[in-house]
């Protein structure tokens, strides 16, 4: 679970790291990836047990005063739910998206959900880089999880899909101000199935980059192509690999929060 087993594949892909890490915005963010690459688990044990209640995944550099609308690409649990309603201006609306809907919250979610402080608009189906229909394993834990789909034994299901860029025209949305996205796998393809509304409305973004070794630099390049102008940053909030978000946004926003 540390990229720095992988050597063999970091090395064949120098070009595509070394274009990642001129792209963050602080040497903090170009620090951590060099952890995640090449630090052994010592370094991510201390770093991890030196800060593992200084912050909040998800809630770093962002400026969720200015959010009204979020997209919100995988719910599970939905333990961040919680913080959308602390953090967030009232009346905001959040498009809960996964194949699941709000059915796998937790019971202490459900009552922030259906506080009306903030609006939970739930969508049940799975982003992509498509419209139709896509299988998908269920882990575990009950989650669906494209990883596992090349593990033998699984149970899957088909569920209907949809591109990002596609649910927010049928949406009649005319602002997207935040896009958080944690699809256990899916996320670069739904990233490609939303590069229109990247372009157009210049959300804040919030985006896993962990589930596959190549996501952290294919999904890194690709929103540093995609979103010109952007500050990007980096933190990850385990002791292994898992856990790692890329921050962007845009410059036109000025100063936000830093990542403590």
């Amino acid at each position: 679970f540390y990229l720095s087993s992988q050597k063999d594949l970091i090395g064949g892909s120098r070009d595509e790291v070394f274009s990642v890490i001129q792209g963050f915005a602080d040497d903090e963010s170009r620090d951590r990836y060099s952890i995640l690459l090449m630090g052994d688990p010592s370094n991510h044990w201390s770093r991890y047990l030196a800060r593992v209640y200084a912050n909040i995944q998800y809630f770093d550099y962002l400026d969720y005063s200015r959010c009204q609308v979020v997209i919100n690409g995988g719910v599970f649990g939905g333990y961040e739910l919680p913080f959308f309603v602390t953090h967030l201006p009232k009346g905001a609306t959040v498009h809960n998206i996964d194949p699941l809907g709000h059915d796998p919250l937790a019971e202490y979610v459900r009552p922030w959900v259906e506080s009306g402080e903030v609006n939970f608009l739930e969508h049940r189906i799975a982003l992509s880089d498509k419209v139709g229909e896509i299988e998908i394993a269920i882990a575990d834990d009950g989650q669906v999880s494209t990883i596992n789909n090349v593990r033998t034994g699984r149970n899957r299901s088909v569920f209907p899909c949809t591109k990002m860029d596609d649910m927010v025209k049928e949406a009649n949305l005319d602002r997207v101000d935040l896009i958080k996205l944690d699809l256990e796998g899916a996320d670069y393809s739904a990233l490609i199935g939303a590069v229109h509304t990247l372009a157009n409305f210049r959300p804040q973004v919030a985006l896993s980059i962990y589930h596959y070794f190549t996501d952290f630099w294919d999904i890194p390049r690709f929103v540093q192509e995609v979103c010109p102008d952007y500050n990007f940053y980096l933190d990850f909030y385990s002791f292994e690999r898992w856990e790692t978000i890329l921050y962007g946004v845009p410059k036109e926003l000025g100063n936000v929060p830093t990542s403590t």
